[in-house]
């Protein structure tokens, strides 16, 4: 009886390292896309971690191999998804996704000084998306929290945008142009 314990121990916990080797597989490849450039796949397998979808395309019912566990892949927390999150927003962002990209950066506005360019590209993806009033607080924000001078100056160019965007959107002939 204590065989068959220790036997069936042993498979559950083989089974649970093979899931988490899948997420950190997805992870590893993400990382490599990240780095040559390929932000479209790399979003794609960041997100894969970040909700813990695993392909099972191909895989095929083999009874001589442990199988992989079913119940829910490890996925990551902490410092580890914070840093993921910011990467599937950088990634997007890289693609000239704004509309991907403005969820993850909102959240990695929460994560404080470890991600101090967050808030200036969420503001972006903001503006980008056209919600003006929004975009310009987190700016406002983004200048009394930054101490990169370079960074600032940016934020008041966009700032400067915005109240032009805004000024234009005022005109009365306005819907001559649209």
């Amino acid at each position: 009886h204590t065989i068959k314990l220790a036997l069936s121990f042993c498979m559950m916990l083989t089974a649970a390292v093979a899931g988490a080797q899948t997420t950190n597989d997805y992870l590893r490849a993400a990382e490599d896309f990240f780095s040559k450039g390929d932000y479209f796949s790399a979003a794609r397998y960041y997100e894969r971690v970040l909700t813990g979808k695993v392909d099972t395309v191909g895989v095929h019912f083999n009874p001589y191999v442990v199988q992989r566990s079913t119940g829910k892949p490890k996925i990551p927390t902490g410092s580890s998804r914070n840093q993921i999150v910011y990467k599937v927003a950088e990634s997007y962002r890289l693609l000239n996704n704004p509309v991907k990209s403005e969820p993850y950066y909102q959240e990695a506005t929460t994560f404080g000084p470890d991600y101090p360019l967050a808030r200036y590209h969420y503001a972006k993806s903001l503006k980008s998306n056209s919600k003006f009033d929004e975009a310009e607080k987190e700016f406002n924000q983004f200048i009394s929290e930054t101490t990169d001078e370079q960074a600032k100056a940016d934020a008041q160019k966009e700032l400067q945008n915005l109240a032009f965007i805004n000024s234009q959107m005022k005109k009365r002939d306005l819907k001559y142009y649209t």
